[in-house]
């Protein structure tokens, strides 16, 4: 497809690497603005699905970690994950590209695309990913 080129206007193929008037990276601008609307894409249809599994705590509420006590003996210690507030569960949201786990307080800014990854926030994979291990444990977050 011919095209102007965005830097000096010269009619040039989409496909060419660089504009042969100016050297503007024509291939790379496009692939970069493909990559853009990709993203402009799965943002809008991010849509939250029901819950899964919390990866912090793997689900079971509470996060199991090793210490050293008062006589330098190896102890086990758990504390109530935050992540879940404890529940084991995160929403599960749905959107072009996959599946992802996120957290309550990532929710709301994840879903209207003001936020795209950091803490709170799982790409799980294209796939569904399938029941809860603990279904029956704790209260579903999202009601």
């Amino acid at each position: 497809m011919i095209i102007s080129c965005p830097d000096c206007g010269r009619q040039v193929s989409d496909r060419a690497t660089a504009c042969p008037g100016c050297g503007f990276p024509i291939c790379e601008d496009r692939t970069r603005r493909e990559e853009a609307q990709r993203r402009v894409d799965d943002r809008s249809s991010r849509q939250v699905v029901g819950v899964t599994d919390c990866r912090d705590c793997e689900a079971r509420g509470f996060i199991l970690t090793k210490a050293r006590d008062v006589d330098d003996r190896e102890v086990n210690i758990f504390y109530w994950c935050a992540s879940c507030n404890h529940t084991g569960m995160v929403h599960l949201v749905q959107s072009l590209h996959g599946y992802w786990a996120v957290t309550a307080a990532r929710l709301s800014d994840f879903t209207s695309g003001s936020l795209d990854d950091g803490e709170g926030i799982a790409f799980i994979g294209s796939e569904h990913p399938g029941a809860l291990r603990y279904p029956q444990t704790h209260e579903d977050p999202t009601k």
